[in-house]
C-alpha cells in the first residue's frame, strides 16, 4: 500500500483509524446511555402505574366496605320496618276487636 511506504501517510492513516475507533466507541456509549435513559423512564412509568393501581385497589376495597355497611344498615331498617308493621297490625287488630 501507499501508506506503508510513506511515513506521513501511515501516521495519517493511523490517526484516522484512531479517530474512527473513538467515534465508534463514543457512538456506542451514547446509544447505551440513551438505552438506560429510556429504560429508567419505563421503570418510572411502571412504578407510577403500580402506585395508581394500589390506590385504585384501596379505593375499591373502601367502596366495598361502605357498600357492606350500607347493606347492613338497610337490613336493620328493613327489620325495624317489619317490627313496626307487625306492631301496627296488632294495634289495628286490637282496635277492631
Amino acid at each position: 500500500m501507499i501508506a506503508t511506504d510513506n511515513e506521513y501517510l501511515q501516521e495519517a492513516s493511523n490517526t484516522l483509524f484512531d479517530l474512527n475507533a473513538d467515534f465508534s466507541v463514543r457512538e456506542r456509549c451514547r446509544n447505551r446511555e440513551e438505552y438506560y435513559n429510556v429504560l429508567r423512564t419505563f421503570e418510572s412509568e411502571i412504578d407510577l402505574m403500580k402506585e395508581e393501581l394500589a390506590q385504585s385497589k384501596n379505593e375499591l376495597i373502601q367502596s366495598k366496605n361502605e357498600l357492606v355497611l350500607s347493606k347492613n344498615e338497610l337490613a336493620q331498617k328493613d327489620l325495624e320496618i317489619q317490627k313496626l308493621q307487625a306492631e301496627l297490625a296488632r294495634m289495628r287488630s286490637g282496635q277492631n276487636a
